[in-house]
């Protein structure tokens, strides 16, 4: 009766110093998203952005998900003309501020802040029409805030990010598509 307590303390000890395991987040890949065809023969990618600094705790390389996207979302059109489409990304910044408790009273203690990212992209589209003899140009500006308390795990985190990039690639797919089909003329949905 006497070694309960110790025993129970061992137990939590050991308890303590097990860390869990985390899950592994999948891959942002995009093919979840069906690929549209364009009325082009060529579609190229340039980064102009280069590499983007970001905050250590931001995982999520932004300039490479932008061009998985376009590699996975769009298709070049089996039709032979010289009109091209290319896409450039101009600027990508990531940036974050630790911003205090919309609570008084936790404000005063200086605990239960969050992260604030802001994820801001420019990608410009210029679509070159051999056959009608014009070029089109169209810049599309995509923002995302994210507010994340620094209390969650790393795990969380991430996955909060990713949702939030998730978010920002649906609002940048929408504009593209819309450009496409509004003042490009270009896109042939299935």
């Amino acid at each position: 009766m006497k070694h309960i307590p110790f025993l129970l303390l061992f137990v939590l000890l050991i308890g303590c110093t097990t860390s869990p395991t985390g899950y592994q987040l999948p891959d942002v890949t995009f093919q979840h998203l069906k690929p549209i065809a364009v009325d082009v023969s060529n579609i190229s990618y340039t980064n102009k952005a280069g590499n983007v600094p970001r905050p250590d705790d931001f995982y999520l390389n932004i300039p490479y998900l932008a061009e998985t996207y376009i590699q996975r979302r769009f298709k070049a059109s089996e039709l032979q003309n010289q009109n091209t489409l290319a896409f450039e990304l101009e600027t990508v910044d990531v940036s974050t501020v630790q911003e205090s408790s919309d609570n008084d009273f936790a404000r005063f203690l200086d605990v239960a802040k969050h992260d604030k990212y802001r994820v801001l992209m420019t990608l410009n589209m210029v679509h070159d029409d051999v056959s009608r003899g014009f070029t089109k140009g169209q810049r599309i500006n995509v923002e995302r805030v994210m507010n994340i308390s620094e209390h969650v795990s790393l795990d969380e985190r991430e996955r909060r990010q990713m949702e939030g990039m998730e978010s920002l690639f649906a609002q940048m797919d929408a504009a593209i598509i819309e450009t496409f089909r509004d003042e490009f003329g270009i896109v042939q949905l299935p």
